[in-house]
Parts: structure tokens; C-alpha cells; sequence
């Protein structure tokens, strides 16, 4: 495989794990739309799972980015920060969804929904380029990515 192909490759694994981690948040917006706040506290739980161990290999990979200096002066800092924010607004989605009240998630779940998917732009746009550069190597590449997205 090539490079752009191995890249592309990289892209729609992290793009598959985004996808299902939004399909989660859709899931329980639905089922407490309906008022199945049971099943939609199993959905949610399984996507704050699935969400922390995404954030915490993120941050492993950054740490090897800039252990191998290819990771830009606060960049890793400003990720991490985003992660925390992001943890804060599932702590808070979660407090939301247990008072068994739709318009409370609902008013949680939405900016919630719009934080991931702009983490998710930013991974793209700027932590996988930066994966690519500093991982010339295509099974490095491969193996740092995948850590992304295996659960």
C-alpha cells in the first residue's frame, strides 16, 4: 500500500470511530425522546466507555508526537484541554439524563453532539496530518492510529 493510500486508510478508521461514537449520542437522544430513559442510560454508558478510552489513547499518541518532537509547541496542551471540556460536557449529559427529564438531555446532548464533531475536524485536519509527518513509517503510522480506534 501506498502512502496516500495507507493515510486514507488512517482517515476512515478514525472517521468509523467518530461515526459510532455520534451514532451512541443519537441513539439516547432518540430514546429519551420517547421516554426510554433505561435504555438510554445503557446506550450512554456504553458511549462514555467508548469515548474516554478514545480520548486517553489520543493523548497517548500526543505524548509520543511530541516525545518525538513532531508535535508543535502547545498542541498537545490545547487537546488535552479540549479533552477536558469534552469529559465535563459528558459528566454533564450523564447528570442530565439521570433526572429522567427529555427536554434537560436535550439540552445537553445537543452542544454535546457539536463538541465531538468538532473535536472530531480537528483530529482530521490537524492530528493525523501530524501523525503522518512524524510516523513516516506506515505500520508506526498504523499502529498509533489503530490505538485510536480499537476498543
Amino acid at each position: 500500500m501506498n502512502r496516500l493510500q495507507h493515510l486514507k486508510t488512517m482517515a476512515s478508521l478514525l472517521d468509523r470511530d467518530h461515526e459510532l461514537l455520534l451514532h451512541h449520542l443519537s441513539d439516547v437522544r432518540a430514546l429519551c425522546a420517547k421516554g426510554a430513559f433505561q435504555p438510554a442510560a445503557r446506550v450512554f454508558g456504553e458511549y462514555r466507555h467508548a469515548q474516554e478510552h478514545h480520548l486517553a489513547s489520543e493523548e497517548l499518541a500526543l505524548h509520543r508526537l511530541e516525545e518525538a518532537n513532531g508535535c508543535p509547541t502547545g498542541f498537545a496542551a490545547s487537546m488535552e484541554a479540549e479533552h477536558a471540556k469534552l469529559r465535563v460536557m459528558v459528566d454533564q449529559t450523564w447528570a442530565a439524563l439521570s433526572h429522567h427529564d427529555a427536554a434537560l438531555l436535550l439540552g445537553a446532548i445537543g452542544p454535546l453532539m457539536e463538541a465531538v464533531s468538532a473535536h472530531e475536524r480537528r483530529e482530521r485536519d490537524e492530528l493525523l496530518p501530524k501523525l503522518a509527518s512524524t510516523l513516516v513509517d506506515p505500520d508506526r503510522l498504523d499502529r498509533a492510529v489503530r490505538q485510536l480506534v480499537q476498543r
